[in-house]
Protein backbone atom coordinates (compact mmCIF):
# COMPACT_ATOMS: atom_id res chain seq x y z
CA UNK A 1 0.00 0.00 0.00
CA UNK A 2 2.79 2.06 1.04
CA UNK A 3 4.54 1.55 -2.09
CA UNK A 4 1.35 2.31 -4.49
CA UNK A 5 0.84 5.63 -2.14
CA UNK A 6 4.30 6.86 -3.19
CA UNK A 7 3.93 5.70 -7.12
CA UNK A 8 0.78 8.23 -6.86
CA UNK A 9 1.87 10.64 -5.32
CA UNK A 10 4.86 10.60 -7.99
CA UNK A 11 2.90 10.24 -10.67
CA UNK A 12 0.94 13.59 -9.12
CA UNK A 13 3.70 15.28 -8.81
CA UNK A 14 4.81 14.88 -12.44
CA UNK A 15 1.74 15.84 -14.14
CA UNK A 16 1.48 19.21 -12.21
CA UNK A 17 5.22 19.96 -13.60
CA UNK A 18 4.21 18.39 -16.89
CA UNK A 19 0.82 20.38 -17.04
CA UNK A 20 2.72 23.42 -16.55
CA UNK A 21 5.13 22.95 -19.24
CA UNK A 22 2.58 21.65 -21.53
CA UNK A 23 -0.38 24.60 -21.21
CA UNK A 24 3.34 27.00 -21.30
CA UNK A 25 4.09 25.14 -24.73
CA UNK A 26 0.00 25.65 -25.79
CA UNK A 27 -0.22 29.05 -25.09
CA UNK A 28 3.17 31.07 -24.87
CA UNK A 29 5.54 28.56 -27.18
CA UNK A 30 3.93 28.71 -30.74
CA UNK A 31 5.50 31.02 -32.75
CA UNK A 32 2.47 32.03 -34.14
CA UNK A 33 1.60 33.83 -30.57
CA UNK A 34 2.94 37.19 -30.04
CA UNK A 35 3.00 37.95 -25.96
CA UNK A 36 0.98 41.01 -24.60
CA UNK A 37 1.37 43.25 -21.94
CA UNK A 38 -1.17 45.69 -20.08
CA UNK A 39 0.80 48.65 -21.16
CA UNK A 40 1.19 47.25 -24.68
CA UNK A 41 -2.89 46.70 -25.22
CA UNK A 42 -3.27 50.02 -23.60
CA UNK A 43 -0.47 51.70 -26.40
CA UNK A 44 -1.84 49.89 -29.47
CA UNK A 45 -5.24 51.04 -28.43
CA UNK A 46 -4.50 54.64 -28.21
CA UNK A 47 -2.78 54.23 -31.87
CA UNK A 48 -4.78 52.32 -33.96
CA UNK A 49 -8.36 52.47 -32.53
CA UNK A 50 -10.73 54.60 -34.60
CA UNK A 51 -12.32 56.20 -31.56
CA UNK A 52 -9.02 57.59 -30.47
CA UNK A 53 -8.50 58.62 -34.20
CA UNK A 54 -11.71 60.39 -34.72
CA UNK A 55 -11.52 62.74 -31.20
CA UNK A 56 -8.01 63.76 -32.99
CA UNK A 57 -9.30 64.65 -36.24
CA UNK A 58 -12.44 66.53 -33.88
CA UNK A 59 -9.88 68.63 -32.46
CA UNK A 60 -8.09 69.44 -35.74
CA UNK A 61 -11.08 70.16 -37.26
CA UNK A 62 -12.09 72.83 -34.79
CA UNK A 63 -8.81 74.18 -34.14
CA UNK A 64 -8.66 75.48 -38.22
CA UNK A 65 -12.07 76.89 -37.16
CA UNK A 66 -11.46 78.86 -34.33
CA UNK A 67 -10.48 82.03 -35.84
CA UNK A 68 -13.60 81.73 -38.32
CA UNK A 69 -15.74 84.61 -36.91
CA UNK A 70 -15.77 87.51 -39.09
CA UNK A 71 -18.09 86.72 -42.41
CA UNK A 72 -21.13 83.93 -42.90
CA UNK A 73 -21.69 82.42 -46.58
CA UNK A 74 -21.30 84.32 -49.30
CA UNK A 75 -24.44 85.00 -51.34
CA UNK A 76 -23.95 84.68 -55.30
CA UNK A 77 -27.68 84.89 -56.68
CA UNK A 78 -27.23 85.67 -61.40
CA UNK A 79 -31.23 86.44 -62.78
CA UNK A 80 -31.90 86.37 -66.67
CA UNK A 81 -34.68 87.26 -68.66
CA UNK A 82 -35.67 89.85 -70.88
CA UNK A 83 -37.22 92.92 -71.51
CA UNK A 84 -39.81 94.96 -73.97
CA UNK A 85 -36.85 97.12 -75.33
CA UNK A 86 -33.91 95.29 -76.04
CA UNK A 87 -35.44 91.22 -75.23
CA UNK A 88 -32.22 90.55 -72.54
CA UNK A 89 -31.75 91.26 -69.14
CA UNK A 90 -29.48 89.53 -66.89
CA UNK A 91 -27.93 90.34 -63.67
CA UNK A 92 -25.21 88.92 -61.45
CA UNK A 93 -24.80 89.85 -57.65
CA UNK A 94 -22.35 88.75 -55.41
CA UNK A 95 -23.17 89.87 -51.86
CA UNK A 96 -20.80 89.04 -48.35
CA UNK A 97 -22.57 89.63 -45.16
CA UNK A 98 -19.80 90.45 -42.04
CA UNK A 99 -20.69 90.34 -38.75
CA UNK A 100 -20.71 93.05 -36.13
CA UNK A 101 -17.41 93.96 -34.31
CA UNK A 102 -19.81 92.75 -31.22
CA UNK A 103 -20.33 89.30 -32.88
CA UNK A 104 -17.07 88.97 -34.62
CA UNK A 105 -15.48 89.07 -30.98
CA UNK A 106 -17.97 86.69 -29.26
CA UNK A 107 -17.90 84.34 -32.50
CA UNK A 108 -14.15 83.62 -31.95
CA UNK A 109 -15.03 83.53 -28.07
CA UNK A 110 -17.69 80.31 -28.97
CA UNK A 111 -15.06 79.06 -31.07
CA UNK A 112 -12.12 79.14 -28.62
CA UNK A 113 -14.48 77.32 -26.36
CA UNK A 114 -15.67 75.03 -29.15
CA UNK A 115 -12.29 74.04 -29.89
CA UNK A 116 -11.31 73.88 -25.88
CA UNK A 117 -14.41 71.32 -25.39
CA UNK A 118 -13.00 69.01 -28.05
CA UNK A 119 -10.04 68.13 -26.63
CA UNK A 120 -11.98 68.20 -23.28
CA UNK A 121 -13.64 65.32 -25.54
CA UNK A 122 -10.26 63.56 -26.98
CA UNK A 123 -8.96 63.35 -22.75
CA UNK A 124 -12.34 61.26 -21.91
CA UNK A 125 -12.03 59.21 -25.17
CA UNK A 126 -9.00 58.54 -24.20
CA UNK A 127 -9.32 57.86 -20.93
CA UNK A 128 -12.06 55.88 -21.59
CA UNK A 129 -10.08 53.66 -24.29
CA UNK A 130 -7.33 53.17 -21.30
CA UNK A 131 -9.78 51.81 -19.01
CA UNK A 132 -11.85 49.78 -21.34
CA UNK A 133 -8.43 48.15 -22.57
CA UNK A 134 -7.47 47.66 -19.25
CA UNK A 135 -10.78 45.85 -18.19
CA UNK A 136 -10.46 43.47 -21.37
CA UNK A 137 -7.41 43.24 -20.54
CA UNK A 138 -7.65 42.24 -17.09
CA UNK A 139 -10.44 39.30 -17.89
CA UNK A 140 -8.74 38.29 -20.67
CA UNK A 141 -5.82 37.26 -18.38
CA UNK A 142 -8.50 35.95 -15.64
CA UNK A 143 -9.93 33.82 -18.11
CA UNK A 144 -6.39 31.92 -18.91
CA UNK A 145 -5.79 31.65 -15.14
CA UNK A 146 -9.09 30.34 -14.47
CA UNK A 147 -8.79 27.86 -17.91
CA UNK A 148 -5.36 26.80 -16.85
CA UNK A 149 -6.90 25.70 -12.91
CA UNK A 150 -9.49 23.96 -14.41
CA UNK A 151 -7.52 22.24 -16.72
CA UNK A 152 -4.93 20.83 -14.36
CA UNK A 153 -7.94 19.75 -11.80
CA UNK A 154 -9.51 18.13 -15.30
CA UNK A 155 -6.37 16.56 -15.93
CA UNK A 156 -5.40 15.45 -12.53
CA UNK A 157 -9.00 13.52 -11.93
CA UNK A 158 -7.92 11.88 -15.95
CA UNK A 159 -4.54 10.76 -14.12
CA UNK A 160 -6.74 8.97 -11.05
CA UNK A 161 -8.82 7.27 -13.41
CA UNK A 162 -6.39 6.32 -15.74
CA UNK A 163 -4.28 5.10 -12.22
CA UNK A 164 -7.13 2.99 -10.59
CA UNK A 165 -9.09 2.07 -13.24
CA UNK A 166 -12.01 2.99 -10.63
CA UNK A 167 -11.91 0.44 -8.95
CA UNK A 168 -13.37 2.20 -5.82
CA UNK A 169 -16.58 2.88 -7.73
CA UNK A 170 -19.70 0.55 -7.83
CA UNK A 171 -19.73 -1.21 -11.51
CA UNK A 172 -23.74 -0.56 -11.55
CA UNK A 173 -24.36 2.46 -13.52
CA UNK A 174 -28.16 2.72 -12.00
CA UNK A 175 -26.32 2.84 -8.23
CA UNK A 176 -26.52 6.21 -6.50
CA UNK A 177 -23.03 6.17 -5.92
CA UNK A 178 -22.24 6.04 -10.00
CA UNK A 179 -25.05 8.85 -10.70
CA UNK A 180 -23.64 10.79 -8.23
CA UNK A 181 -20.21 10.07 -9.85
CA UNK A 182 -21.28 11.00 -13.48
CA UNK A 183 -22.83 14.38 -11.75
CA UNK A 184 -19.90 15.38 -10.06
CA UNK A 185 -17.29 14.69 -13.41
CA UNK A 186 -19.54 16.40 -15.79
CA UNK A 187 -20.05 19.44 -13.66
CA UNK A 188 -15.97 19.61 -13.71
CA UNK A 189 -15.69 18.73 -17.72
CA UNK A 190 -18.42 21.64 -17.95
CA UNK A 191 -16.17 24.58 -15.88
CA UNK A 192 -13.60 23.37 -18.41
CA UNK A 193 -16.07 23.88 -21.35
CA UNK A 194 -17.17 27.42 -19.86
CA UNK A 195 -13.54 28.32 -19.08
CA UNK A 196 -12.27 27.81 -22.68
CA UNK A 197 -15.31 29.67 -24.11
CA UNK A 198 -14.86 32.29 -22.09
CA UNK A 199 -11.23 32.60 -22.93
CA UNK A 200 -12.19 32.97 -26.26
CA UNK A 201 -14.50 35.67 -26.18
CA UNK A 202 -12.12 37.59 -23.84
CA UNK A 203 -8.92 37.11 -26.54
CA UNK A 204 -12.04 38.46 -29.11
CA UNK A 205 -12.53 41.73 -26.67
CA UNK A 206 -9.05 42.49 -26.87
CA UNK A 207 -8.41 42.04 -30.53
CA UNK A 208 -11.38 44.32 -30.90
CA UNK A 209 -9.97 47.10 -29.12
CA UNK A 210 -6.75 47.19 -30.58
CA UNK A 211 -7.73 46.53 -33.88
CA UNK A 212 -5.72 43.65 -34.61
CA UNK A 213 -6.00 40.15 -36.13
CA UNK A 214 -2.57 39.46 -35.10
CA UNK A 215 -2.83 35.97 -32.55
CA UNK A 216 -1.77 37.40 -29.15
CA UNK A 217 -1.53 36.04 -25.03
CA UNK A 218 -0.75 37.52 -21.89
CA UNK A 219 2.65 37.88 -21.23
CA UNK A 220 1.47 37.74 -17.55
CA UNK A 221 0.68 33.89 -15.98
CA UNK A 222 -0.74 35.11 -12.90
CA UNK A 223 -3.20 37.28 -11.97
CA UNK A 224 -2.05 40.03 -9.18
CA UNK A 225 -3.23 43.10 -7.54
CA UNK A 226 -3.51 46.56 -9.99
CA UNK A 227 -2.13 49.52 -8.43
CA UNK A 228 -4.06 52.68 -9.09
CA UNK A 229 -1.49 54.86 -11.15
CA UNK A 230 -2.37 58.37 -9.62
CA UNK A 231 -0.02 60.76 -7.67
CA UNK A 232 -3.48 61.24 -5.30
CA UNK A 233 -3.61 58.00 -3.75
CA UNK A 234 -2.24 59.53 -0.56
CA UNK A 235 -5.65 62.11 -0.49
CA UNK A 236 -8.82 61.58 1.76
CA UNK A 237 -10.94 62.78 -1.05
CA UNK A 238 -10.34 62.15 -5.29
CA UNK A 239 -10.87 64.77 -7.39
CA UNK A 240 -12.77 63.82 -10.59
CA UNK A 241 -10.31 66.54 -12.32
CA UNK A 242 -10.69 65.71 -16.13
CA UNK A 243 -14.95 64.60 -16.12
CA UNK A 244 -15.63 67.98 -13.94
CA UNK A 245 -13.93 69.86 -16.45
CA UNK A 246 -15.45 68.50 -19.64
CA UNK A 247 -18.87 69.51 -17.83
CA UNK A 248 -17.25 73.02 -17.06
CA UNK A 249 -16.71 73.81 -20.35
CA UNK A 250 -20.09 72.56 -21.83
CA UNK A 251 -21.24 75.01 -19.84
CA UNK A 252 -18.93 77.75 -21.04
CA UNK A 253 -19.41 76.70 -24.22
CA UNK A 254 -23.26 77.67 -23.69
CA UNK A 255 -22.79 80.67 -22.09
CA UNK A 256 -20.45 81.72 -25.01
CA UNK A 257 -23.79 80.78 -27.51
CA UNK A 258 -25.97 83.03 -25.48
CA UNK A 259 -23.47 85.74 -26.21
CA UNK A 260 -22.83 85.17 -29.40
CA UNK A 261 -27.10 85.17 -29.73
CA UNK A 262 -27.01 88.78 -28.05
CA UNK A 263 -24.22 90.34 -30.28
CA UNK A 264 -26.84 89.40 -33.27
CA UNK A 265 -29.35 92.01 -32.43
CA UNK A 266 -25.83 94.41 -33.40
CA UNK A 267 -26.05 95.53 -37.34
CA UNK A 268 -23.91 94.23 -39.45
CA UNK A 269 -22.24 95.08 -42.48
CA UNK A 270 -22.73 93.74 -46.43
CA UNK A 271 -20.74 94.53 -49.00
CA UNK A 272 -21.28 93.34 -52.77
CA UNK A 273 -20.57 93.59 -56.58
CA UNK A 274 -23.34 93.41 -59.00
CA UNK A 275 -23.73 93.39 -63.09
CA UNK A 276 -26.46 94.95 -65.26
CA UNK A 277 -26.82 93.75 -68.51
CA UNK A 278 -29.89 95.12 -70.01
CA UNK A 279 -28.98 94.55 -74.12
CA UNK A 280 -28.89 97.78 -76.77
CA UNK A 281 -25.40 99.44 -74.81
CA UNK A 282 -27.20 99.16 -71.40
CA UNK A 283 -24.57 97.74 -69.08
CA UNK A 284 -24.04 98.59 -65.57
CA UNK A 285 -21.49 97.08 -63.23
CA UNK A 286 -20.38 98.52 -59.85
CA UNK A 287 -20.25 97.79 -55.74
CA UNK A 288 -22.29 98.53 -53.14
CA UNK A 289 -22.03 98.74 -48.86
CA UNK A 290 -24.45 98.55 -46.50
CA UNK A 291 -26.00 97.61 -43.01
CA UNK A 292 -27.63 94.34 -42.05
CA UNK A 293 -30.18 95.03 -39.46
CA UNK A 294 -32.32 92.01 -38.37
CA UNK A 295 -35.99 93.06 -38.80
CA UNK A 296 -37.70 90.69 -35.78
CA UNK A 297 -36.38 90.73 -33.09
CA UNK A 298 -38.98 87.99 -31.94
CA UNK A 299 -36.76 85.53 -33.55
CA UNK A 300 -33.49 86.82 -32.32
CA UNK A 301 -35.07 87.06 -28.65
CA UNK A 302 -36.26 83.41 -28.76
CA UNK A 303 -32.56 82.01 -29.77
CA UNK A 304 -31.13 84.04 -26.73
CA UNK A 305 -34.03 82.42 -24.27
CA UNK A 306 -33.09 78.68 -25.71
CA UNK A 307 -29.41 79.57 -25.24
CA UNK A 308 -29.74 80.79 -21.93
CA UNK A 309 -32.23 77.17 -20.82
CA UNK A 310 -29.51 75.32 -22.69
CA UNK A 311 -26.96 76.84 -20.45
CA UNK A 312 -29.05 76.72 -17.07
CA UNK A 313 -29.07 72.49 -18.14
CA UNK A 314 -25.57 72.74 -18.22
CA UNK A 315 -25.06 74.14 -14.93
CA UNK A 316 -27.45 71.91 -13.53
CA UNK A 317 -25.44 69.07 -15.40
CA UNK A 318 -22.45 70.34 -13.37
CA UNK A 319 -24.00 69.92 -10.05
CA UNK A 320 -25.48 66.67 -10.55
CA UNK A 321 -22.06 65.25 -11.89
CA UNK A 322 -20.06 66.95 -9.06
CA UNK A 323 -22.82 65.51 -6.49
CA UNK A 324 -22.59 61.77 -8.67
CA UNK A 325 -18.89 61.31 -8.84
CA UNK A 326 -18.48 61.90 -5.40
CA UNK A 327 -20.39 59.17 -4.39
CA UNK A 328 -19.37 57.03 -7.13
CA UNK A 329 -15.96 57.79 -5.91
CA UNK A 330 -17.40 56.92 -2.31
CA UNK A 331 -18.87 53.36 -3.34
CA UNK A 332 -15.90 52.42 -5.34
CA UNK A 333 -13.55 52.70 -2.57
CA UNK A 334 -15.45 51.29 -0.17
CA UNK A 335 -15.93 47.81 -2.72
CA UNK A 336 -12.16 47.98 -2.56
CA UNK A 337 -11.46 47.52 1.34
CA UNK A 338 -13.96 45.05 1.08
CA UNK A 339 -12.56 42.93 -1.42
CA UNK A 340 -8.83 43.76 -0.44
CA UNK A 341 -10.30 42.50 3.04
CA UNK A 342 -11.52 38.95 1.03
CA UNK A 343 -8.76 38.66 -1.03
CA UNK A 344 -6.77 38.94 2.57
CA UNK A 345 -8.92 35.74 3.83
CA UNK A 346 -8.05 33.75 1.00
CA UNK A 347 -4.59 34.21 1.28
CA UNK A 348 -4.65 33.64 4.79
CA UNK A 349 -7.10 30.99 5.40
CA UNK A 350 -8.99 29.66 2.30
CA UNK A 351 -6.28 28.93 -0.13
CA UNK A 352 -4.58 26.99 2.16
CA UNK A 353 -7.24 24.71 3.65
CA UNK A 354 -7.73 24.16 -0.53
CA UNK A 355 -4.13 23.25 -0.76
CA UNK A 356 -4.19 20.77 2.19
CA UNK A 357 -7.45 19.23 1.01
CA UNK A 358 -6.00 18.76 -2.16
CA UNK A 359 -2.86 16.36 -0.21
CA UNK A 360 -5.19 15.05 2.32
CA UNK A 361 -7.85 13.89 -0.98
CA UNK A 362 -4.79 12.64 -3.26
CA UNK A 363 -3.41 10.32 0.11
CA UNK A 364 -6.41 9.11 1.20
CA UNK A 365 -6.99 7.67 -2.12
CA UNK A 366 -3.93 6.16 -2.89
CA UNK A 367 -4.24 4.05 -0.03
CA UNK A 368 -8.08 3.67 -0.67
CA UNK A 369 -9.32 5.15 2.64
CA UNK A 370 -12.15 7.07 0.64
CA UNK A 371 -14.22 6.14 -2.35
CA UNK A 372 -13.29 7.80 -5.72
CA UNK A 373 -16.68 9.80 -5.39
CA UNK A 374 -14.97 11.52 -2.06
CA UNK A 375 -12.12 12.26 -3.69
CA UNK A 376 -13.65 14.05 -6.26
CA UNK A 377 -16.05 15.70 -3.83
CA UNK A 378 -12.54 17.12 -2.32
CA UNK A 379 -10.79 18.20 -5.48
CA UNK A 380 -14.06 20.32 -6.67
CA UNK A 381 -14.30 21.44 -3.15
CA UNK A 382 -10.82 22.59 -3.53
CA UNK A 383 -11.12 23.91 -7.02
CA UNK A 384 -13.99 25.91 -6.05
CA UNK A 385 -12.08 27.70 -3.21
CA UNK A 386 -9.60 28.64 -5.67
CA UNK A 387 -11.50 29.82 -8.28
CA UNK A 388 -14.03 32.27 -5.69
CA UNK A 389 -10.04 33.67 -5.36
CA UNK A 390 -9.26 34.54 -8.49
CA UNK A 391 -12.77 35.74 -9.17
CA UNK A 392 -12.39 38.10 -6.10
CA UNK A 393 -8.84 39.27 -7.69
CA UNK A 394 -10.50 39.77 -11.02
CA UNK A 395 -13.39 42.48 -8.89
CA UNK A 396 -10.71 43.91 -6.81
CA UNK A 397 -8.26 45.32 -10.38
CA UNK A 398 -11.76 46.07 -12.31
CA UNK A 399 -12.82 48.28 -9.62
CA UNK A 400 -9.72 49.41 -9.10
CA UNK A 401 -9.26 50.16 -12.73
CA UNK A 402 -13.04 51.87 -12.70
CA UNK A 403 -11.75 54.26 -9.71
CA UNK A 404 -8.32 54.90 -11.38
CA UNK A 405 -10.59 56.13 -14.35
CA UNK A 406 -12.22 58.95 -12.45
CA UNK A 407 -9.48 59.97 -10.07
CA UNK A 408 -7.22 60.74 -12.60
Amino acid sequence: MLKNYWFLIGRFVAFLLLSVFTISNNFAQKSSYQRLTMDEAVTRTLAINPAARNAELKVRALANKKNNALTEALSITYSFGSNSISGQNNLLEISQKINSPFTIYQQSVYNKQSANLAQSEQTLVTSRLITETKVAYTNWLYNLVRFRLISRTTDLINLFIDSTGLQNVNSDSSSLEHLNLETQYADIQNQYFQAKQDYRISTNNIHQLIFSEDRFIPSDTTLELYTILTPRMGSDKFNPTKTLQYFQQQSDLQKADIAVEKSRIYPGFQVGYYNWDAGNDFHIRGFKVGLSVPLWFGIQNNKIKEARINSEIATNNIHDQEFTLGLTIENLKIQLDQLFVSISYYRENALKLADMQDKAAVKSFSEKQISYLIFLEQIEKSLTIKLAYLLKVRDYNLTAIQLEYYIN
